[in-house]
């Protein structure tokens, strides 16, 4: 009995050391990326300085795109190291009609995330300057950065590269988890809470299917609803149309998820039998993956980038 205890403590040792490991890989990566990035970013707006370039929204708006989605999650999504990949996945397919709803519920979620950032945005007169960049530079540019390009990148990085890493370790920390990284990562406060509830839907999709295409696809849908529609309704003046079918979306999506949190709770009542242990480690997986050394770095730097946006 003895050895068996010993055993079990040391494979339990032995896990703790393999999640501190994997979450402190990506938290390093993804410290990295931002650095990177803002070198670049710093670099650029130094050499349109001294050559005394004319600035526009098109090169405001492909600074900040390009550093991003062309260097630094690349750079994050091949130099991750293999051993920390998941190979082999028991992978699903969602219909049409599943994957529709979740996009209702993605679009009501970023509504209670907006209304958030809206209170932020009064209490410290915060402008959405995002907003008036797309609605400034060519349409053409905006569909295949922020519909194509943002989408794939950022899926790969914060669902594929992290959940397939983290997935092992319970699958509530490495949910919070994409959601916080995927939310911090855009850098303020206007889009910190509703991309932290995508990030965390999409995370939640991925590890039920393990097949990539669905996040990528709901994330790319839920960008063309954000970005490009509301664009094409105030160019060709059918903005009061849109907005119905935008509300009529919502609210779809409401009721989609009050029904998906009753079949949880429902669930969670009886998974409330699970060994008390094991309810422990689950607790303990998630206070390690935030008290990593590489993780409070990556946290703290997204921290000081949040509160940059604020002044």
């Amino acid at each position: 009995m003895e050895e068996i205890a010993r055993n079990i403590e040391e494979e339990n040792v032995n896990q703790e050391k393999a999640l501190k490991r994997a979450y402190g890989t990506f938290a390093k990566k993804a410290t990295i990326i931002w650095l990177i990035v803002l070198i670049i970013q710093f670099g650029l707006k130094f050499i349109i300085n001294v050559t005394d370039t004319a600035v526009n929204y098109h090169i405001v708006f492909l600074m900040g795109v390009i550093p991003i989605q062309c260097v630094g999650l690349p750079y994050g999504i091949f130099t991750f190291p293999k051993q920390y990949k998941k190979t082999e996945t028991d992978k699903q397919k969602l219909s049409v009609s599943r994957l529709l709803i979740i996009f209702t519920i993605c679009l009501f979620i970023s509504v209670i995330g907006n209304l958030i950032s809206l209170e932020f945005a009064k209490i410290f007169h915060l402008e959405n300057t995002l907003e008036s960049i797309l609605t400034n530079i060519p349409l053409i540019t905006v569909f295949f950065t922020t519909v194509v390009l943002a989408p794939i990148m950022e899926e790969l990085f914060f669902r594929k590269t992290l959940l397939d890493a983290i997935e092992p370790y319970g699958k509530a920390t490495a949910i919070f988890m994409s959601g916080l990284l995927f939310g911090l990562f855009h850098g303020n406060f206007l889009q910190f809470f509703y991309a932290f509830g995508l990030g965390v839907i999409l995370a939640i999709v991925y590890l039920q299917t393990h097949r990539i295409i669905y996040p990528i696809v709901l994330h790319m849908m839920f960008n063309f609803q954000g970005g490009i529609l509301p664009i094409l309704a105030q160019r060709y003046e059918f903005v009061v149309l849109f907005e119905i079918f935008q509300l009529i979306l919502i609210l779809i999506g409401l009721v989609m998820l009050v029904l998906t949190l009753t079949r949880f709770f429902n669930r969670y009542k009886i998974d409330r039998t699970i060994d008390n242990e094991i309810r422990k480690q689950k607790r303990r997986n998630f206070f390690l993956a935030l008290t990593n050394g590489w993780m409070i770095v990556c946290l703290v730097l997204h921290a000081i980038l949040l509160a940059l946006s604020l002044l």
